[in-house]
């Protein structure tokens, strides 16, 4: 989270160091929280922890945050962070342009975004899955990453803009976003540990790297190929 906020706090010190007439400056740099509802029919997995550990895992709710960069009144890009429920996690990057008339009450800007989605978890294991020789002793841990590829709708409602400072040059802005994504190759759960070795740098610095090493496993139900996501979101651009 703490990179997450240098990002922006970088971001818009770039916005601020281009001249207001330059080409490409940016129109506008926001940081953006949103709050919303995934539906993904993960019904399979979930089936499978509930029956095997009792435990359940619904993507009821989302939560992210976003920094947003618009250009020449008609173009956006910007960058991802967020979970799912807590337990499904996503980073995903994203560019589009504007697809309502400049004066209009609602500005939306349709995407195309790829999305990167993990999970982790360290209380699920295989079940009847025998330890190598290797794996005995371990910390081990239930991986599960892919990508998405898809469309988001970004939707910000102008009458709700909140124009702050002197030379009102600050805004808090509200509206409303739908994404969908498919996933286009095939993925697999990993059951495996970290593991750490020790190097040298190129200027002669120990470093230490962590590595995981897994396998796949086949026995657990895969999650959704496809999703679609719906919420809200308020954010402060400069």
């Amino acid at each position: 989270m703490k990179k997450f906020f240098t990002i922006a706090l970088l971001l818009i010190a770039c916005k601020l160091s281009f001249s207001q007439d330059a080409p490409f400056s940016p129109d506008l740099v926001s940081l953006n929280f949103d709050f919303g509802k995934p539906f993904i029919d993960n019904q399979a997995f979930e089936k499978w922890a509930q029956t095997n550990y009792n435990k359940r895992y619904n993507n009821s709710a989302s939560y992210g945050a976003d920094i947003n960069v618009a250009f020449s009144k008609h173009y956006d890009l910007g960058v991802r962070f967020g979970s799912s429920s807590g337990d499904f996690n996503y980073f995903s990057f994203y560019a589009g342009v504007r697809v309502t008339p400049k004066y209009s009450w609602l500005t939306s800007f349709l995407n195309l975004e790829g999305q990167y989605y993990f999970v982790s978890k360290n209380s699920l294991a295989p079940v009847n899955y025998r330890l190598t020789a290797d794996e005995q002793g371990q910390a081990m841990e239930l991986h599960y990453s892919t990508g998405f590829v898809g469309l988001s709708s970004r939707n910000y409602i102008r009458p709700l803009n909140i124009r702050l400072g002197k030379f009102k040059r600050s805004v808090i802005r509200w509206g409303f976003f739908v994404n969908a994504g498919y996933q286009p190759w095939k993925t697999a759960w990993k059951y495996g540990y970290y593991k750490e070795t020790e190097s040298t740098n190129s200027d002669g610095e120990d470093e230490t790297d962590k590595n995981f090493i897994s396998r796949k496993v086949y026995s657990i139900p895969k999650l959704a190929d496809k999703y679609l996501q719906t919420g809200i979101f308020v954010g402060v651009g400069i």
